[in-house]
């Protein structure tokens, strides 16, 4: 997150330094009120409707083209459909014969498009520049999206082998479509169903010890781990109870204070990696 705000105050403080007038008016990308390029939606509806877009020149020859996708954990055998982990844009720069993933924020993706454009000065009345395209993919997250399925990857070596583990410890792990993450009196839900009881096993001047017991069928179960928060700078620690393979505690995320989304956020973290 904090990479990201970083990114945006550097595009728009170079957008306070540049005279350029980039804009989108009516689908058409302007500059000086002169469109240079169009951009036309392929497909898409509802929620979602830049899901797929074209750049095209204003001959009509294609620029470029966009193509929305998501990733998928690995899915476990308690899952009815795979769990998203992230989305990304398939990219194809016709022009500059340049193909890669960026970064995708579904709403705002051609919003933030134009103003990268407008920071990095990487469109003319010509069309693209290719010397500055560079620039302009760093800024669309070429190199934080390899990032984000680098951490997948890494995740879906893990996540069968501890749900095997669990389910060897502690018995079968509760069957789910997956869903949005929640906490509510205690309880963590994984869209509609209770997956984990969570609560305060003990505070101190250090930070927060909590209990995981899993849920299986609307009964909590036993403890299958512990998690601490510490107080000084909101890291997270793991600590699973089951077996051998696991001593100690493992670091497995920073969040700040505590509160109910850092109970989320952990819980997120053991849904993901197959531990609920």
């Amino acid at each position: 997150m904090n990479k990201l705000l970083l990114v945006i105050s550097v595009v728009f403080l170079s957008l306070s330094l540049s005279g350029q007038k980039i804009k989108l008016k009516k689908d058409e990308i302007q500059i000086d009120k002169v469109p240079v390029l169009k951009i036309l939606k392929t497909y898409g509806e509802g929620f979602n409707p830049e899901k797929g877009f074209v750049l095209l020149a204003m001959t009509g020859d294609t620029v470029a083209k966009f193509e929305g996708h998501a990733a998928f954990f690995e899915r476990l055998p308690h899952e009815e459909e795979p769990r998203t982990s992230h989305y990304f844009m398939d990219a194809d720069f016709r022009t500059l014969g340049k193909q890669m993933r960026l970064d995708y924020t579904p709403v705002f993706f051609k919003r933030y498009m134009i103003q990268v454009f407008k920071a990095t000065k990487a469109v003319g009345k010509e069309g693209l520049i290719p010397e500055l395209m560079d620039e302009f993919l760093g800024f669309m997250g070429v190199d934080s999206i390899q990032m984000k399925f680098d951490t997948l990857a890494a995740i879906n070596l893990r996540r069968i082998g501890n749900a095997k583990r669990c389910t060897e410890s502690f018995g079968e792990i509760a069957e789910r479509k997956p869903g949005r993450i929640k906490y509510e009196d205690n309880f963590l839900l994984d869209g509609r169903r209770k997956v984990a009881h969570i609560t305060v096993k003990k505070r101190t001047s250090y930070g927060t010890l909590y209990s995981i017991k899993k849920v299986y069928r609307l009964k909590v179960g036993k403890e299958i781990g512990t998690v601490f928060h510490t107080a000084k700078d909101g890291r997270i620690y793991f600590r699973f109870l089951g077996g051998t393979a696991v001593s100690g505690f493992e670091k497995f995320l920073s969040i700040g204070p505590a509160s109910s989304e850092t109970v989320i956020a952990m819980g997120t973290h053991l849904v993901n990696e197959g531990f609920l």
